[in-house]
């Protein structure tokens, strides 16, 4: 169990230019060919049962210009959680993202000092997601999906709910719920920490 000394305010408070802050734990962990070279990790065929994370997160975090980054490397190979719980809080303790159930494989699975400046810090090759209970809070709009699962190629969400937050702005808000909805992934990618899909064959069953 990877346990933080600090609370979140406390992170944020001591460390304002660190990025994010791990609780980590799980029942089993299993992995092959272990290979430590350098500043290079290479494990295959990594494998994680009803592991908890918890993320600290500072979202307001400004890095100096002068903070250098260590150098290092990370290939896991072929990556597996199985039945994990996923919490996301900002560090002064509102919690942004949940999700449980969740049942991940990541092939090829490659980290290292340039992935973790994206918003995604790592890369892969295929992607095989599924999980219950996701629920994400923005700034003028929550989500709440009870079930979804989602590959490099296509995504199904059931029973999606989003609600506006009161908003002391003059825009408008709007409240969406779905029943189903499916979609092709022609691409999907970060752009400015925000989310840019390429879908098509929409289909939402209201």
């Amino acid at each position: 169990h990877l346990v933080p000394l600090l609370s979140g305010e406390q992170f944020q408070k001591y460390f304002p230019n660190r990025k994010n802050m791990l609780d980590f734990k799980a029942d089993e962990l299993t992995f092959k060919d272990i290979i430590l070279k350098k500043k290079k990790l290479s494990v295959s065929d990594v494998e994680v049962d009803q592991p908890e994370l918890k993320v600290y997160t500072n979202a307001e975090r400004k890095r100096k210009t002068s903070e250098k980054r260590k150098s290092f490397e990370a290939d896991l190979g072929n990556l597996r959680f199985r039945n994990a719980l996923v919490q996301v809080y900002h560090s002064e303790g509102k919690k942004v993202f949940s999700a449980d159930h969740l049942n991940v494989s990541l092939s090829r699975f490659h980290l290292n000092e340039e992935t973790t400046k994206n918003t995604v810090p790592f890369t892969f090759e295929k992607l095989d997601l599924n999980g219950q209970n996701g629920q994400f809070s923005g700034k003028v709009q929550d989500a709440y999906v009870a079930a979804f699962a989602l590959n490099e190629k296509s995504a199904h969400f059931r029973n999606m709910v989003l609600s506006s937050k009161a908003s002391e702005t003059d825009k408008p808000t709007s409240n969406l719920s779905v029943k189903q909805m499916t979609f092709v992934l022609n691409d999907w990618k970060w752009v400015e920490r925000k989310l840019k899909l390429d879908a098509a064959n929409i289909i939402i069953d209201g």
